[in-house]
């Protein structure tokens, strides 16, 4: 077992589908690049952007959710992994934690373990009344 990344950058999309205030639902994509290993996420979670009550206006952005993660580190090649997080965030500021592992075909296995300071811009379309 090993460390992929004590330091990396990371982008992401997400998208956010909400029924009123009772329920949403979020799908990303993102790339995270390291200097041992790089990855391509795919998450589906539960959460999404609401409004802040705040003295200026703002959104935020809460949500639980499940990663598949596809590693691909220098030294011990393809691995496949899940983990778990949560990440929450007021304005363009946020933070997450995540934790999971991934395991390669020849048996090696990278833990996550992360906590991320986020920059983002979350974004409301609304596409009905």
């Amino acid at each position: 077992m090993g460390v992929p990344n004590v330091i990396s950058g990371r982008a992401n999309a997400y998208l956010s589908l909400a029924v009123r205030d009772r329920f949403s639902v979020f799908v990303g994509y993102g790339r995270d690049w390291g200097p041992r290993a790089d990855s391509e996420l795919y998450t589906l979670g539960w959460g999404g952007v609401r409004p802040v009550p705040a003295a200026v206006r703002q959104r935020g952005f809460h949500g639980k959710f499940v990663r598949y993660r596809r590693w691909y580190h220098d030294e011990h090649g393809l691995h496949h992994g899940l983990s778990l997080g949560t990440e929450s965030g007021f304005g363009p500021l946020g933070f997450a934690l995540e934790v999971g592992a991934a395991r390669s075909a020849r048996d090696h296995w990278l833990a996550v373990a992360q906590l991320s300071l986020k920059v983002a811009l979350p974004i409301l379309v609304p596409l009905g009344d």
